[in-house]
């Protein structure tokens, strides 16, 4: 089978001799970054991720669109929600980091802001002004900068804006990229603002809107981009801040949500990267690991009963002897342990007869089998069973507490109760 690049020819490539011989380096910078983003979509550059790919390309290696949009349509396929688990969150977690870390808008607003380089030996201000057209068969385009700055012994300030526009037979451009500089010896402050927009015949289209602060060296800043792909757009907003916080205007001490990307000491304690929430309404949420202080829950539920749940059962109306050597069951109940680990049992009661000489006794069962009792010869008695055993996992055991005794006599207030140590 013929390889995909070389089977394919993409989007007909711009010459690199003839951006060579543009003169005008404004226009020469602008139609390189063309022509490298028409490199990456034909596959000759970069890891291929973005190169284009065609609908018979697809159905060379098993992938057939118009069959896979019939069965959609039809509602085949499998329409079952995915559920997240708590484990699955971590290493989700990373996939997201990773894809934020490699998109095109992350890696822009942590790129230093570059200097643009002014005549600082001679102190005054300056006002400049440059418009550069350009008319040809293949493409129409316009760069004007408006520039101004102040310098006094070496220190400068100035503010430069930078209008782009240009349409080709298959594209169309638009940017305005707007830098404010000062610099005193070495420090610099730095803001830079772009907003721009292209589109392209192939259905390629992009809008960004970014700004961008540079202090010495240190960036931050936030953008909002929209990419589009042949009908599938993604659009991203992205904040790049050592802390991001949201607070009322009304209420200047009002600060319910902030974010920490990087540690930071308060008063002597150091607060850990995360999310700070005030007060949170949540209606679903997957939690790996949670430290809480108070917590008040409705109802709980437990995958797997995963945690030290007392199982509790009683029989307070009492149990009449029918002789003694006869067995009667009291109280029973069930535990399961979906890990292993230890159970605790315990079971009370209150032995009662009537006049004169009794007989009675209790005993505790588990699983059927005898593991704790005692024959008493006397009334009005407190019955006290305690034991311990280990339940593997996936297992279920019936405890059970069992009564014997002359009549009259009778056993009441009884009670069952177990817990199993999972953790």
């Amino acid at each position: 089978m013929t390889a995909p690049n070389s089977r394919h020819q993409g989007v007909p490539a711009i010459s690199q001799t003839a951006l060579n011989a543009v003169a005008d380096p404004n226009v020469r910078k602008v139609l390189q970054d063309m022509a490298t983003g028409m490199n990456v979509r034909n596959g000759t550059a970069g890891d291929g991720n973005q190169q284009f790919i065609t609908r018979a390309e697809l159905k060379i290696a098993g992938i057939d669109i118009a069959s896979a949009t019939e069965t959609l349509k039809k509602g085949g396929g499998s329409t079952a929600p995915q559920v997240l688990k708590p484990g699955d969150v971590p290493g989700l977690l990373n996939k997201i980091q990773d894809d934020i870390r490699n998109s095109l808008l992350w890696k822009e607003l942590g790129e230093r802001i570059e200097l643009i380089k002014i005549d600082v030996s001679k102190n005054g201000v300056n006002f400049f002004q440059e418009r550069q057209e350009r008319v040809s068969a293949d493409a129409a385009i316009i760069i004007r900068t408006d520039q101004q700055y102040a310098v006094l012994n070496g220190n400068y300030a100035l503010l430069q804006q930078k209008y782009t526009t240009m349409a080709t037979d298959i594209s169309a451009y638009a940017q305005l990229l707007t830098d404010l500089q000062v610099k005193v010896g070495q420090n610099t402050a730095l803001i830079q603002q772009e907003t721009s927009a292209r589109a392209t015949a192939d259905g390629q289209m992009m809008a960004k809107y970014t700004i961008k602060v540079d202090l010495n060296g240190h960036v931050s800043g936030f953008g909002l981009m929209s990419e589009a792909n042949n009908g599938a757009t993604v659009s991203t907003f992205i904040v790049r801040a050592d802390r991001f916080a949201i607070g009322s205007p009304n209420n200047g001490t009002a600060v319910p949500f902030v974010v920490y990307t990087t540690p930071r000491n308060l008063n002597g304690q150091i607060v850990q990267p995360g999310v700070y929430i005030e007060s949170a309404v949540i209606a679903d949420g997957t939690i790996t690991t949670a430290k809480i202080g108070l917590a008040q829950v409705d109802t709980l539920l437990i995958a797997g009963n995963a945690v030290t749940v007392p199982v509790f059962n009683s029989s307070p109306s009492g149990v009449a002897g029918v002789g003694f050597g006869t067995w009667i069951n009291v109280v029973s109940l069930n535990v399961t342990m979906n890990y292993a680990g230890w159970v605790y049992v315990h079971a009370t009661g209150i032995i009662t007869y009537g006049s004169g000489f009794r007989k009675t006794g209790t005993r505790l069962l588990v699983n059927g089998g005898s593991v704790a009792g005692y024959e008493v010869d006397t009334g009005y008695i407190t019955v006290s069973h305690a034991y311990a055993f280990y339940a593997g996992a996936g297992t279920t055991t019936t405890v059970t507490l069992q009564f014997e005794g002359d009549s009259p006599s009778a056993i009441g207030n009884a009670m069952l109760y177990a817990i199993g140590a999972k953790r």
